[in-house]
């Protein structure tokens, strides 16, 4: 499929980079949210040749999308009073890096692990929340019933019964 992201890739915007992102989430099941980033703005301390000459569309100096599963394995320290707190968080440590060039003029990708800890089904890829918003049309009539006050729960009721779209951006 051409959703694949490949070590060395380069886009031009940030807006390549977010849209590659959704077909890449797609394409293999899974959601990524934004784990890690800087500025080009705060590298320049760091990198200051590379900062100089960067495009600021680009926005970031670096960026890392790491899977939703990820990050320390929760531990409650509660005493037992509201038990069966549950989490996303697996410990899963699949990640995609994106590094800008070093003509400042691209973001390139620069590490991808797609090794996961958990299951990957496009059956829960669905239910994630994520994937079940509405889609342009049901928010701009949703938006236009709540500003004419309508009554919320006759709106929700027919929400509710009309058939489920799942979420596609672009696509």
């Amino acid at each position: 499929m051409a959703a694949v992201l490949k070590v060395g890739d380069m886009f031009g915007t940030l807006q390549e980079v977010q849209e590659k992102m959704v077909a890449f989430e797609k394409n293999v099941c899974v959601n990524y949210h934004v784990s890690d980033s800087r500025t080009i703005e705060k590298a320049a301390k760091n990198a200051p040749k590379i900062s100089a000459k960067a495009k600021k569309e680009l926005i970031y100096y670096y960026i890392v999308y790491a899977c939703i599963h990820g990050g320390r394995k929760f531990k409650s320290r509660s005493k037992g009073e509201r038990p069966n707190q549950s989490t996303f968080r697996q410990e899963c440590n699949s990640k995609i890096r994106f590094v800008l060039t070093e003509d400042g003029q691209h973001l390139t990708v620069k590490e991808i692990n797609e090794e996961h800890n958990h299951m990957i089904s496009k059956a829960s890829f669905k239910h994630l929340s994520r994937q079940q918003r509405l889609d342009t049309e049901a928010t701009k009539e949703t938006s236009l019933l709540l500003s004419l006050k309508a009554n919320k729960k006759m709106y929700k009721n027919i929400c509710r019964s009309r058939p489920v779209k799942w979420y596609s951006s672009g696509t």
